[in-house]
C-alpha cells in the first residue's frame, strides 16, 4: 500500500478538533455534507495567514460535521497531540496530482440594530501539482456570525435594516 499524504496541519492545542478536521477536509476531494459555523466571534482573529470563516462546530444531537468520499480512494485519519499543538493529517492510498487552496473573498461588516455581524465568501481552487494551474475555483459558502468584541477603529460597518 502506497500513502500519500492528503492533508497535514499543525495548530495550536487551542483550537477545536472539529475545525482542525474541517480544515482537512477541505484539501482533499471528500464531500462536506454538512457544516456549521460558529455562530458568535467572542475576540478577534489571531494573527494569521489563515482564511475567516473556516471552522466547524458540532453539537451532539444537534450539530454534524459530515464528510462523504464519492471517489474510488480510500483515506485515513491521524490526529497527533503535544504540548503546544494538534496535528492532523489524512491519508490517502492514490495520489490525484491536486492540491487545494482556500481563501476568502471580501470581508464585509454590517449592523443590524445594535449587533454587529461578519460574512465573508470562503472560496476552494483546486490546483493541478505538475502544472500549479487552477482547474478550477468555486465558492463553497458565505460564512457569517455575529462579533461580540469591539472592532478597530475605522473598521466599515454598514448599516442593514
Amino acid at each position: 500500500l502506497n500513502v500519500h499524504l492528503g492533508a497535514c496541519e499543525r495548530l495550536p492545542n487551542s483550537f477545536l478538533v472539529s475545525n482542525l478536521l474541517f480544515w482537512m477536509f477541505i484539501h482533499t476531494p471528500l464531500t462536506i455534507l454538512e457544516r456549521h459555523g460558529h455562530a458568535l466571534k467572542d475576540f478577534p482573529e489571531p494573527p494569521s495567514d489563515a482564511p475567516l470563516g473556516v471552522d466547524a462546530t458540532v453539537l451532539e444531537g444537534w450539530l454534524d460535521l459530515k464528510v462523504r468520499n464519492d471517489t474510488d480512494s480510500t483515506f485515513q485519519i491521524s490526529i497527533a497531540f503535544d504540548q503546544e499543538q494538534i496535528i492532523g493529517r489524512i491519508f490517502t492510498d492514490t495520489d490525484n496530482g491536486l492540491s487545494y487552496n482556500v481563501s476568502n473573498g471580501e470581508v464585509e461588516y454590517y449592523s443590524k440594530g445594535n449587533t454587529v455581524f461578519e460574512e465573508v465568501d470562503v472560496i476552494l481552487e483546486v490546483i493541478k501539482n505538475d502544472s500549479g494551474k487552477c482547474v478550477s475555483s468555486r465558492l463553497l459558502y458565505r460564512n457569517c456570525c455575529k462579533i461580540g468584541y469591539q472592532l478597530p477603529a475605522g473598521t466599515p460597518v454598514i448599516e442593514k435594516g
